[in-house]
């Protein structure tokens, strides 16, 4: 295979030359240059691919751009043209097309993409194109390429048509007709793999995008035959959407269709995988401008499975109104102790805890969106406590992060359950038992009695009595190992009970300050203020309207 370059950028040059030289050892690069105009002047060299950047190339006089393609397909009509450029408009693929390429690459062209484009233009396809190449047989002509073309070209205009980047009628209609597009769809359909998240972890992106590659073909299998011109795009690393186009989007029946169509694509990867995906149905819009609309119910429907489980399909109609969240992210009377749990070393107690704090995340959100969040505070905050305990490295930093981001990226309840619980223990296990084994689990046993007696009268005397330590030395404990005096830990405790109480229940102020251990009404009135900046009424009304 006899192959030509033309790049004003010399580095792209010289990739392309190292590539074809240690993967493609039967392609000989016999004309390089910056420019084109030896080419057009006609110098009678015989090539098989030419692999040209228009917009960079030098020395061709006036002719310049997409012009240039079809000079050179003039004085090189049994050469193949790869235009390679940085460009990924649909506008100018289709140009490229028109010109006479027959295959356009963006750049920086990759080792993947090139030898995928020879392994086309030579007729063969295969897993390694490298192998396919051997010969110097001649390279496929335009009109057998062209489809690929036409196809990338549709499928860059649909990706922009999702996301809703183009909103004028009168331009979309333009563009459909330019890519060869009769119909266009109006419905959007997002199939979530479960758990991807738990599955990925320690794994390769080999292996996560041979993953999606089966997932994927089975989708198409399910499609086949059932769904007109479907259109499939990976749009995040654990979900593609399906775009499709229904008659008639206000009759009932249509609903029944896609629901059937979705159910159809779950079953086909549960019956084939040891996995299993959800799919989120939007609803069908008008025109084409509402595609994007489509595209965010059907993520919005799928964004259900975080509470009814997983291996389900979800219409957008099925998808309560949304409020502002939660009232407060942390918010949760289990929190302190969960801190406190943590700064002791107690392992299964703050597991405990931490199933406490997601049940009542899970029971008070309006959204998974909220409860991500607030898992994320809860982790950053017991990362901080680790911090101030001496679990500072380079290594715990980055657990860190990815633990906040393996817990924004989960696809359900149990999936992030399984995410903070491992980041939980790993956090406890990697302080430094700096303490008095002895002390450390009489120091626990003070904070597991605070947590269930906080709602009557509790005193310091009391509690050292029950774990058979002097006042002032569980006092000394919980000021360095707690991070808050005796005191502070108990109003922490009251506090955050009381935050659930005024939102979660109609109770009096009166009742409240009662339930958590407070006699004097007035006083818990000034105490909540000191501690939230609001006083309980003010917090309650605030909360309850954001809800």
């Amino acid at each position: 295979m006899r192959v030509g370059i033309v790049d004003a950028e010399e580095i792209e040059r010289t990739a392309v030359k190292w590539i074809l030289k240690h993967s493609v050892p039967a392609a000989k690069v016999v004309f390089e240059s910056d420019g084109a105009q030896q080419l057009l002047e006609g110098i009678g060299l015989a090539l098989d691919v030419l692999l040209v950047d228009p917009q960079h190339a030098r020395g061709q006089g006036a002719v310049t751009g997409y012009p240039l393609v079809a000079r050179l397909k003039q004085e090189l009509p049994e050469t193949a043209l790869v235009v390679a450029s940085y460009s990924k408009s649909a506008v100018h693929v289709v140009q490229a097309l028109r010109s006479g390429a027959s295959d356009y690459l963006f750049k920086p062209v990759s080792r993947d993409e090139l030898l995928e484009s020879l392994g086309r233009l030579a007729g063969k396809r295969s897993e390694e194109p490298g192998k396919a190449l051997g010969g110097d047989g001649p390279a496929r002509g335009r009109d057998q390429s062209d489809p690929d073309l036409r196809t990338h070209a549709q499928n860059e205009f649909l990706y922009q048509l999702l996301f809703g980047n183009v909103d004028s009628l009168k331009e979309i209609w333009r563009r459909s007709k330019l890519v060869g597009l009769d119909e266009l769809p109006n419905v959007v359909m997002v199939v979530s793999i479960d758990d991807f998240v738990l599955l990925g972890s320690d794994r390769s992106e080999a292996w996560k995008r041979s993953l999606r590659r089966e997932v994927l073909d089975l989708v198409y299998e399910a499609l086949s035959g059932v769904a007109p011109s479907p259109h499939v795009f990976v749009v995040a690393e654990d979900r593609a959407a399906i775009l499709l186009r229904v008659r008639d989007e206000a009759d009932p029946k249509t609903k029944d269709f896609l629901l059937d169509l979705a159910d159809k694509v779950r079953r086909a990867v549960a019956d084939s995988l040891s996995l299993t995906v959800s799919v989120g149905v939007g609803s069908p819009g008008q025109d084409p401008t509402d595609l994007h609309v489509s595209f965010r119910e059907a993520q919005r429907a799928l964004g259900r499975k975080f509470f009814l489980g997983e291996n389900l399909v979800v219409h957008a109609d099925e998808v309560p109104a949304m409020g502002k969240g939660l009232p407060f992210l942390s918010g949760s009377d289990w929190v302190p102790s969960l801190i406190a749990k943590v700064r002791i070393k107690d392992r299964e107690g703050a597991l405990r805890v931490l199933d406490r704090i997601l049940d009542e995340l899970l029971a008070a959100a309006k959204s998974a969106e909220a409860v991500r969040l607030a898992a994320t505070e809860v982790i950053l905050m017991v990362v901080r406590v680790a911090f101030e305990t001496g679990a500072y490295s380079g290594e715990f930093l980055n657990h860190s992060a990815e633990w906040a981001q393996d817990a924004l990226r989960s696809g359900g309840a149990g999936e992030l359950r399984q995410i903070m619980t491992r980041a939980i223990g790993h956090i406890v296990d990697s302080l430094d038992a700096t303490v008095d084994s002895r002390h450390l689990t009489l120091l626990r046993r003070a904070v597991d009695y605070i947590n269930e007696n906080y709602a009557r009268e509790l005193t310091l005397k009391e509690v050292a009595r029950t774990v058979w330590l002097s006042p002032s030395y569980l006092s000394h404990l919980f000021s360095k190992e707690v991070g808050y005096s005796f005191v502070e830990y108990v109003t922490k405790v009251r506090i955050e009970r009381a935050r659930v109480l005024l939102v979660g229940t109609s109770l009096s102020i009166s009742e409240v300050a009662a339930e958590v251990g407070y006699k004097d009404a007035s006083y818990f009135s000034r105490v909540f203020k000191t501690a939230t900046g609001q006083a309980p009424t003010q917090y309650r009304m605030q909360a309850l309207k954001a809800v």
